[in-house]
């Protein structure tokens, strides 16, 4: 009874003594509101963005690299290492309780004077015990470290987190390179048959008399430039399909079309929200913010290392050397006492140790702030970015019309031998120029968006993650 009610008192005191400071949140100077200003709701920032494009190929192939992805597979098999490390420090919370057993048959010699009586035979040695060891938490010494592989496991999650934002915003940003390499290309094609309309109009007049030669072979150094393009645009396809099916994590291979770029451009909308809620919403903040706490609770670690370490022990069994007698009173055997150490000279090891717990909490809070910092930075340049993107794409759409104009009445006063074909030529390569430039900034508004819910992150990375029921999640999540 005196035991249990000793345990008992110590147990009590366990968490009234906890070492190190507690961890709050840095303070950090947030602006009030970004530079430029969003109108649209902010939950759009909340919801799967990339379905807003109504592009079933796009959501197909990113629920397909959320199932098949090698780096998010290696995240989640981090995780696991992480909760398994977490589970092994609280251990050291509870009684540690082993079973062991052992059989021994040995021969004293009978040379040494130990069997006085004659020799005797060989002697069996039977035994089994259970031995218990607990050490009592007085300082948070355990407490401190359990906290610390805790922040380090949600730091991990984050880190996963962070690769779905990064895979969904790769996989998005290559299709819609890869549209704009089709759309780069369909125009090429285009032109390629335009010019030769032209080569034949020039050779045409020529071998009428109603022009020099120089024409025919000005139209025709046009054309072979406008083919010479082509094999060039089909290798760049290909190596972005390439990059696509590795982001799969599929072999590589041809990959099916959904909206063209002109579609995916014209379905951009802006999210919404303060610079305060970043702090929770990116990953990478999420990550930093966890990884301080972490080093924070592992200050307090050290410093309980400078008091008592007190252990109770306990063990209870039967040996005997016969077997048949091995269950009986009197081969019972058992002890019980509690022990302790406390460091008398280490030779400054545990200041040491509180010195660099000390020294990586300031690396780690550092680290944070650089995080707050960098994601206002890209927001507020994926702000600006989106919002010039858009003044670019109005300017290039109206160059490409007027570049248009300009070649129809080129082409119709050449025909009627009104000008040369200089100016057609001119207003071929006018309007070849303007529709590769309009693709790009169609492209670039896309991307910009793209860019943009990357740098805001927001619950749209949940989203993802339940994207569909087979993207690979870690073992202990359901008890994480």
């Amino acid at each position: 009874m005196a035991k249990r009610v000793l345990i008992g008192l110590l147990s009590a005191l366990l968490p009234g003594c906890m070492f190190g400071p507690n961890y709050e949140r840095p303070k950090v100077d947030l602006p009030a509101n970004w530079s430029i200003e969003t109108a649209q709701p902010a939950e759009t920032a909340n919801l799967a963005w990339w379905e807003q494009f109504q592009d079933e190929t796009l959501n197909g192939l990113i629920r397909a690299a959320l199932e098949g992805n090698q780096d998010l597979k290696a995240a989640a098999a981090r995780i696991d290492q992480f909760y398994a490390r977490y589970g092994v420090t609280r251990s050291e919370l509870f009684p540690q309780i082993y079973g062991e057993g052992a059989y021994q048959r040995s021969q004293s010699s009978n040379s040494l004077g130990m069997n006085p009586q004659g020799r005797i035979g060989p002697r069996n040695n039977y035994s089994i015990n259970i031995n218990t060891a607990w050490e009592l938490d007085l300082w948070g010494r355990v407490k401190r470290a359990s906290e610390a592989a805790m922040a380090e496991l949600l730091s991990q999650e984050a880190a996963r987190r962070a690769i779905v934002l990064s895979l969904v915003s790769s996989v998005a940003k290559t299709y819609v390179q890869l549209r704009d390499l089709d759309e780069r290309l369909r125009i090429t094609n285009e032109t390629l048959k335009t010019r030769k309309s032209s080569l034949e109009l020039a050779r045409t007049r020529f071998q009428n008399g109603l022009v020099s030669e120089l024409d025919a072979i000005q139209a025709e150094a046009e054309y072979e430039a406008t083919l010479a393009g082509i094999p060039r645009l089909e290798k760049l396809i290909a190596e972005t399909e390439h990059a696509l099916s590795f982001l799969l994590g599929k072999n590589p291979a041809p990959l099916r079309r959904g909206q063209a770029i002109q579609a995916l451009s014209h379905a951009a909308v802006i999210p919404a929200g303060l610079p305060s809620d970043l702090l929770t919403q990116r990953p990478d903040i999420v990550q930093a913010e966890e990884e301080l706490a972490a080093a924070n609770a592992l200050i307090g670690a050290a410093k309980a290392d400078y008091f008592p370490r007190l252990t109770l022990t306990g063990l209870f069994g039967f040996q005997s050397v016969e077997l048949k007698d091995f269950l009986d009173g009197p081969a019972k055997t058992w002890s019980f006492g509690p022990a302790f150490s406390i460091p008398a000279y280490t030779g400054g090891r545990l200041g040491s140790q509180v010195d660099l717990a000390e020294a990586r909490k300031r690396e780690a809070l550092f680290n944070y702030q650089k995080a707050v910092l960098n994601a206002l930075k890209e927001t507020e340049d994926a702000l600006t970015n989106f919002q010039k993107s858009g003044e670019e794409l109005d300017a290039r759409t109206r160059q490409t019309k007027v570049s248009r104009r300009y070649l129809d009445l080129a082409t119709q006063r050449y025909t009627e031998g009104q000008t040369s074909y200089l100016e057609v030529l001119d207003a071929e390569r006018a309007l070849f120029a303007s529709q590769l430039s309009l693709s790009e900034a169609q492209a670039n508004r896309v991307l910009s968006l793209i860019a943009l819910y990357a740098a805001m992150g927001g619950g749209w990375v949940l989203s993802a993650e339940n994207y569909s029921p087979n993207v690979p999640q870690p073992a202990s999540a359901q008890q994480f």
